[in-house]
């Protein structure tokens, strides 16, 4: 096996009082809008989506909503979010994930392919293809 590297800066806040951490969490790196992912719509159903925007708006944290993120995602969906967070008229500065595992990791191929030059599925493909940069 090739030697490596790997770093993964992700940061993954769990339990109760979580969700109220999250403005202060975002803004912590500076950011000012973010873009959210979610899943199905259980987030609303069990008020985790209420307390969510709500931990936003006290820190100042502005927001766009992308709904839909399945489990098992396509990659067609992940390029349709980066091209979102990508427009410069959305202003964003940082990605959220609200959900589960298939939630979070495609915020985490989001931050990476807004600043990736190429397209997001040749990292998964080619192990030398390696980002640089990604958004928090």
């Amino acid at each position: 096996m090739d030697s490596f590297v790997f770093y993964s800066p992700t940061k993954i806040l769990f339990g109760k009082v979580s969700i109220e951490k999250i403005g202060s969490e975002i803004k912590n790196y500076g950011v000012n809008k973010v873009l959210i992912l979610f899943g199905g719509g259980s987030v609303k159903s069990n008020g985790v989506y209420d307390r969510v925007k709500k931990s936003l708006s006290d820190y100042g944290v502005a927001d766009i909503e992308f709904w839909g993120i399945q489990p098992n995602p396509f990659v067609s969906k992940v390029r349709e979010v980066i091209s979102i967070a990508k427009d410069v008229e959305n202003g964003i500065e940082g990605i959220l994930a609200v959900g589960g595992g298939s939630v979070i990791d495609s915020a985490k191929a989001v931050g990476i392919g807004v600043k990736y030059q190429g397209d997001i599925w040749d990292i998964f493909e080619d192990v030398k293809k390696k980002p640089n940069k990604g958004l928090p």
